[in-house]
C-alpha cells in the first residue's frame, strides 16, 4: 500500500470508507467507470471485520422479492469469479435449508410460494422427506422444510483479497490503520475526510464503514438507523454423521444454524432478542447455551462434552430497524453516500448494490440495480415512496 507523509494533504475524487468486500467492489466500479484518484481508508487492516472470512454463503431463499432480486443481481459477479483459474475459492454448492415448526409454517411456504414464483429452483418438504433429506437431525417439532440445491458456500476471504489487488492495479490508493476522525462539511456539501496526520479534499465520500456506518454518518453532521450487533459462532470436530456435503440448515425453532465447514461442525445462534452494541459475550456460559440449542436438533453435537471448542470467531452485523441495506445518496448531505445495513448478508448483497452505488456516484443514476427503496431518505419521511415500497415487500 501507498501511504503518505504525515501531514501531507491529499486530492481524492471520491474517498471511500471501509476496506471490507463491499467498500472495496465500489472502488473498483469506480475506476472503471472513468474516476480518478479514488482513495479507500480503513480504520484497521483491510477485511478485518469480515465477520464470515471463514465461509460465505449465497442464497436466493428469501422472503421478499427485493432481496431475491438482489442476489440474483449480484449472481454475474460470482459467476465470473469463480471462473479465474488460479482463483482457489473453496466453492461448494450445498445449498441451504430452512426448518420450521407449526409457527413458522406458514411463513415459510409463503416465502417457498415467492421463491417459485420467481423461478428460484428450491423444494417443499414436509413428512418423512425431511428426514430423508437430513437423516442426522432430531425432526421432533419439524413439520416442514425447504432446500435450495443452487445455493452455494465460498471463501470470501479470497474474494476480499481478489479486489484488493483489483484495486492496486487500477491505482486505487487504500489507506489502512486510517480511522477516520472527522469529517468536514460546508454549506451541506462534503469537503474533506481526515484521519491521524492526513486530510483528503473531497466532494464526495462513500460510507461502507458496516457496523459503525453511522458513526461515521454522525460525522458529516447526519444520521441512519444502522446499528452493530453482535454475533458469535464456534467450531468443533465435526461428529461422522454431519456429512461435508450438508447444506447449511437454519433451525427456525431453536434459532441454531448449523454445518460442516472442512470436518469441523460451524455452530451459530440468533439472538433471542435484538441485541446492539460492540460487546461479545463468549463466556464458557454462553457457548454452552448455544451449545445446548444446537444438540435439541443434532444429538450427536449434544454428545460432545465438555464443550471445547477449536475456534470462537466474532464479528458485527450493521441491522437497520426494517432488516433491510440501506443504499444512496444522504438526503441531509451532499456528496454523502451510503451503503450499509446487510444484516449478515454483505458478501451475496454487495456485488449488485457495490455497482449500483458506484454508478450512482460517477453516473449520477443507476444502471445495475434500483436503489431507490432502500435509500436512506426512508428513514427521515422524505421519501415516501420508498417507505411505501419497503412496506409491501
Amino acid at each position: 500500500m501507498t501511504y503518505p507523509q504525515n501531514g501531507e494533504k491529499i486530492v481524492a475524487g471520491v474517498v471511500v470508507i471501509g476496506a471490507g468486500i463491499t467498500g472495496l467492489q465500489t472502488a473498483w466500479h469506480l475506476t472503471r467507470l472513468g474516476v480518478r484518484d479514488v482513495v479507500v481508508v480503513e480504520r484497521s487492516y483491510a477485511g478485518s471485520e469480515l465477520y464470515g472470512r471463514f465461509s460465505a454463503g449465497v442464497r436466493r431463499q428469501f422472503g421478499s422479492r427485493f432481496e431475491i432480486e438482489l442476489v440474483t443481481a449480484s449472481l454475474p459477479f460470482f459467476d465470473e469469479f469463480l471462473k479465474i483459474p488460479e482463483i482457489k475459492a473453496g466453492y461448494e454448492p450445498v445449498g441451504y435449508a430452512f426448518l420450521a415448526g407449526e409457527n413458522d409454517r406458514a411463513g415459510l411456504y409463503r416465502s417457498w410460494q415467492l421463491q417459485q414464483a420467481m423461478g428460484v429452483r428450491s423444494e417443499w418438504l414436509v413428512g418423512s422427506r425431511i428426514k430423508e433429506y437430513f437423516p442426522y437431525i432430531e425432526s421432533a417439532g419439524v413439520v416442514a422444510a425447504t432446500f435450495g440445491p443452487d445455493d452455494f458456500w465460498l471463501n470470501p476471504w479470497t474474494v476480499h483479497q481478489w479486489l484488493l489487488q483489483k484495486c492496486k492495479e487500477a491505482g486505487v490508493q487504500v489507506f489502512e490503520h486510517c480511522p477516520v476522525t472527522s469529517i468536514e462539511v460546508k454549506d451541506g456539501n462534503i469537503r474533506a475526510v481526515v484521519c491521524p496526520g492526513r486530510r483528503i479534499e473531497t466532494s464526495k465520500v462513500v460510507n461502507a464503514a458496516g457496523a459503525r456506518a453511522r458513526l461515521v454518518q454522525q460525522m458529516a453532521g447526519s444520521d441512519v438507523p444502522v446499528e452493530p450487533s453482535p454475533r458469535v459462532k464456534y467450531l468443533v470436530k465435526a461428529p461422522s454423521d454431519l456429512p461435508r456435503t450438508m447444506p447449511l440448515i437454519t433451525d427456525l425453532v431453536t434459532g441454531t444454524y448449523v454445518r460442516n465447514e472442512g470436518g469441523e461442525a460451524i455452530v451459530g445462534v440468533k439472538p433471542l432478542t435484538h441485541v446492539t452494541g460492540y460487546d461479545y459475550d463468549t463466556s464458557q456460559a454462553a457457548l454452552e447455551s448455544m451449545h445446548h440449542l444446537a444438540g435439541l436438533r443434532y444429538p450427536s453435537l449434544a454428545k460432545i462434552k465438555p464443550l471445547e471448542p477449536n475456534r470462537v470467531i466474532t464479528g458485527l452485523y450493521d441491522v437497520a430497524p426494517d432488516g433491510l441495506p440501506v443504499v444512496g445518496a444522504d438526503p441531509a448531505v451532499k456528496g454523502l453516500y451510503l451503503a450499509a445495513g446487510f444484516n449478515g448478508h454483505g458478501v451475496m448483497f454487495s456485488p449488485a448494490i457495490a455497482r449500483s452505488v458506484a454508478e450512482l456516484v460517477a453516473l449520477g443514476q443507476t444502471e445495475t440495480f434500483d436503489l431507490a427503496p432502500l435509500s436512506p431518505a426512508r428513514f427521515s419521511g422524505k421519501q415516501k415512496e420508498a417507505e411505501t415500497a419497503l412496506h409491501l415487500l
